[in-house]
C-alpha cells in the first residue's frame, strides 16, 4: 500500500485462512491429515517520507516608517487541507486548500525593522510525514532617516560610496547599477 502523499499513515494488511480444500484426497500424493490455523495475521506497511516546506519572506524588503510591512508565507506544494501557520506576531493565518501562499501585512505605525517568524504550522487532524520550515523568519527594514526625503545627508566630500542591500528571495535582483 502506498498512498504517496504528505500525510503519515499507519497502513496494515490483515488476513487469515478461512478454509482449505485438498483436491486429491485419497489418491497418491495426498496429505494424511490436513488442517490449518485460522488466526489473523497483520502485516504493517511502512509509509515513505514526502517533505513539505513552509517559508516566509518579505515582499518588499524595505518600507518607510509608519507604512505597512508585507510578507508572504508559502508552501512548496498545494495541500488537500488548509494549512494553519502561527506567527511571532500572535496571528494565525490560513493557507487555503490548493493554494500555495498567503500575503500577510503588519500594520505597524512605528519606526524600526520588523521581523516576523513562523512559530508553528500544521493541519487539523493530520500529521505531516516531514514538515520543514526554512527560512523561518523574514525582516522588513526601515531606511535611514536624516530629516529630509528619508535619506541621510553627507557633510564631507566623498570619493567612494559603498551601498549594501539585500534582495527578497525570489526577486531576481542580483545587482544594483548606480
Amino acid at each position: 500500500m502506498n498512498r504517496d502523499d504528505v500525510w503519515v499513515e499507519v497502513d496494515a494488511i490483515t488476513n487469515s485462512i478461512a478454509s482449505i480444500v485438498e483436491t486429491n484426497v485419497g489418491t497418491s500424493g495426498a496429505f494424511e491429515s490436513l488442517s490449518f490455523d485460522g488466526s489473523t495475521v497483520n502485516t504493517v506497511v511502512l509509509d515513505d517520507v514526502d517533505p513539505v516546506t513552509v517559508k516566509i519572506f518579505s515582499v518588499d524588503g524595505e518600507r518607510n516608517p509608519g507604512e505597512p510591512a508585507f510578507f508572504a508565507i508559502c508552501i512548496d506544494q498545494p495541500l488537500d487541507s488548509p494549512l494553519l501557520v502561527s506567527l511571532s506576531t500572535g496571528d494565525t493565518i490560513t493557507i487555503p486548500t490548493v493554494s500555495m501562499e498567503f500575503l500577510y501585512t503588519v500594520n505597524d505605525t512605528g519606526s524600526g525593522d520588523i521581523t516576523v517568524s513562523i512559530v508553528s504550522a500544521g493541519v487539523t487532524s493530520k500529521t505531516f510525514e516531514s514538515l520543514v520550515v526554512s527560512p523561518g523568519s523574514a525582516m522588513v527594514t526601515d531606511p535611514p532617516i536624516d530629516g529630509d526625503d528619508h535619506f541621510p545627508t553627507l557633510d564631507k566630500d566623498i570619493s567612494h560610496i559603498t551601498i549594501y542591500f539585500s534582495a527578497a528571495e525570489g526577486s531576481d535582483l542580483e545587482s544594483l547599477d548606480l
